[in-house]
């Protein structure tokens, strides 16, 4: 059984950047469709939706419980590009908890403070270290996730479910 772990938009990297670029150039093609004719129609309409789709550049988890294999893709235009790995030798999962206070946006004279609260559930393994699989910002989410994935691996549940942590995740 496959399962979409975690699904969204970067609107980062070098494809968002060109993505930017055919949304101009079917924008541009728009204006055109106005003072020419209705083919153009059929021209800028796939552009710059191509061009939206390049720019969201989509990522996202795939595991595969049945044959013990993890896919770490990206979506360009309905195929997922990646590689198919073993997790066979992950032993643990876990629920990593960061805590982070950034300060900027001086408005009016007042300083602005944000905390990001960030719980991200890994498998572990001794020698190749973390692998991040999810992050939320919901910590009964996350345990309810964590316990899924863990059943569904037959990889023991922790007794310590959440661990306080400010490391460098692989992804």
């Amino acid at each position: 059984m496959i399962e979409k772990i975690d699904y969204s938009p970067t609107f980062s990297g070098f494809v968002s950047f060109l993505g930017f670029f055919v949304i101009a150039i079917g924008m541009i093609s728009i204006g055109a469709v106005i003072n020419l004719s209705i083919v153009w129609i059929f021209f800028t309409i796939p552009i710059s939706t191509i061009g939206v789709l390049m720019m969201l550049n989509l990522k996202g988890v795939l595991l595969d419980y049945s044959n013990k294999k993890i896919k770490f893709y990206k979506s360009f235009l309905f195929f997922n590009i990646g590689e198919w790995r073993s997790i066979d030798k992950f032993t643990k999962i876990q629920i990593f908890y960061d805590h982070e206070i950034r300060g900027g946006n001086v408005r009016r004279g007042r300083f602005h403070t944000t905390k990001l609260v960030s719980y991200e559930i890994c498998l572990i393994d001794e020698v190749e270290g973390k692998l991040a699989l999810k992050e939320l910002s919901n910590p009964a989410e996350a345990k309810k996730i964590m316990k899924n994935i863990s059943e569904k691996l037959k990889i023991p549940y922790p007794n310590e479910e959440i661990i306080r942590v400010r490391k460098h995740i692989n992804r």
